[in-house]
């Protein structure tokens, strides 16, 4: 495929290719190969618009073992499993979280691929087109909008740089209340 030009967006059938070639297992320099960018370009995006899941069992290594009781509020004396209470995730000195092998050995960081990933119970990163278009078009409009800036602070800034500006040589204040740049 041609190399895309240089500052161009990922467009909405970019991403969807994206998605297709995740489901297929597909490594990140091959997708980008497909679209014609930086396999950089293929990471960042898949990091800044995955989705992360996160499960409602435990997660912990020791879940299948774990016999440990009252961990989430030792004062009341819960009788509930720690492995089935959410609370005591935080709590619990022994929680390790555990992670997915195959997600992990598949290298692009999302579960797109994984036939388990509806039932799984490992925290989880998906990632969706459609929400990531919308992530990317939101972004473009609030990078477009400008400073969100008071016109008492325009006046302040004028009345600091505008004397420097007729008289070079004098020190340059910053905006900050008594510093010096």
């Amino acid at each position: 495929m041609p190399k895309r030009p240089l500052g161009k967006h990922l467009t909405e059938a970019d991403r969807a290719i994206i998605t297709q070639l995740l489901k297929e297992g597909r490594s990140l320099r091959y997708i980008a190969g497909q679209i014609g960018c930086a396999p950089s370009t293929i990471t960042r995006e898949i990091k800044n618009h995955a989705e992360r899941r996160t499960p409602r069992t435990c997660g912990c290594i020791h879940f299948m073992d774990c016999e440990k009781r009252n961990a989430c509020h030792p004062a009341y004396n819960c009788k509930k499993l720690c492995r089935s209470c959410n609370a005591a995730k935080a709590r619990c000195q022994d929680f390790v979280q555990a992670y997915c092998d195959e997600a992990i050995a598949n290298h692009t960081g999302v579960c797109n691929f994984c036939s388990k990933r509806s039932r799984c119970n490992y925290i989880r990163y998906i990632y969706n087109p459609d929400k990531a278009q919308e992530e990317a078009l939101e972004s473009l409009k609030n990078n477009r909008k400008g400073r969100n800036i008071s016109e008492e602070h325009i006046d302040r800034i004028d009345r600091i740089v505008s004397p420097l500006i007729k008289h070079p040589g004098k020190k340059i204040h910053c905006l900050q209340k008594d510093s010096v740049c």
